[in-house]
């Protein structure tokens, strides 16, 4: 029962980080209606250029995790101007190409700046290793996860549901050409959703990083980004609170899959598509969607 009680922490703790994901996922999607397949890259952006300023220039932690922020909020401004506003009209499905010629931009720019060798971003440190939770050690930086995907999510839920803004920012993914005819700034709100979700996926990849062990160029979409999108589709994608919920079940699937299949790499991804083909066919649009996604 210990042991169980183990992988479930371990699984709640990489949810945190799979609902950081996801909640950016969400984001887009809800304002859009296009999926933003950038949304790993500009993570694994923002762990590189922490580790430049932490591992290589010995800065501070928090000075080049704000750093990091900051680099993924000037490239979800960059999508906002000239990818989304430019491709307003465009289908969705051409926006969410698009945002894969992003990614696929990023990977370059990442191999070609930082190499493409392994680099060890350190965690971040304030004096005290974790805390003990059923004979696991949950270590700061997942302490720092759980608080970032309940802050997130509850930020969210009060600026959408409870602010003028937010309200139009629902008003614009519903109707977008009535929005406008109302008043709603739709600069602003494209504004908002893509660096939104471009700080959301850096705060992923900064946690991410010292969890993971080593960055390296597309580490977060080759590995975290397939997890953030099984989370939004449990969850129903645009549903903000049910991608956190989302997030924690993918990561106890996946840690009791580990534990259950240890013997057999690349089962639990397998287990992981099994759940998605499950959701689709059985509630399309997400297990825990209170509404239309």
């Amino acid at each position: 029962m210990g042991h169980i009680l183990q992988f479930t922490v371990l699984g709640l703790a990489n949810g945190t980080i799979y609902a950081l994901i996801a909640l950016g996922l969400s984001l887009v999607y809800k304002a859009t209606r296009a999926i933003n397949f950038a949304q790993g890259e500009v993570g694994t952006l923002a762990a590189f250029i922490a580790w430049e300023l932490i591992g290589r220039h010995h800065q501070n932690w928090v000075v080049g995790a704000l750093a990091g922020l900051a680099a993924a909020a000037v490239v979800g401004y960059v999508m906002h101007r000239f990818v989304a506003t430019p491709m307003r009209e465009a289908s969705r499905v051409s926006l969410t190409i698009a945002t894969l010629g992003v990614a696929f931009t990023l990977y370059g720019l990442e191999a070609k700046v930082f190499g493409s060798s392994p680099e060890v971003l350190p965690p971040p440190s304030l004096g005290f290793q974790g805390v003990s939770v059923a004979g696991y050690l949950l270590t700061p930086v997942y302490i720092y996860a759980i608080a970032a995907a309940v802050i997130a999510s509850a930020t969210l839920g009060v600026v959408l549901r409870r602010t003028r803004f937010g309200l139009g920012v629902l008003a614009s993914a519903q109707d977008s050409d009535t929005a406008r005819l109302l008043g709603v700034p739709a600069a602003k709100v494209s504004a908002f959703t893509w660096v939104g979700a471009a700080v959301l996926a850096g705060v992923a990849g900064l946690l991410a990083g010292p969890t993971q062990g080593v960055i390296y160029p597309f580490f977060m979409s080759g590995t975290l980004l397939f997890r953030g999108l099984v989370a939004a589709l449990v969850g129903g994608f645009g549903d903000l609170p049910g991608a956190v919920y989302g997030g924690l079940i993918v990561g106890l699937v996946e840690a009791y899959s580990i534990e259950a299949f240890v013997h057999y790499p690349g089962l639990p991804e397998v287990i992981l598509m099994a759940l998605v083909l499950g959701v689709l066919l059985v509630r399309p649009r997400g297990i825990l969607a209170r509404g239309a996604a």
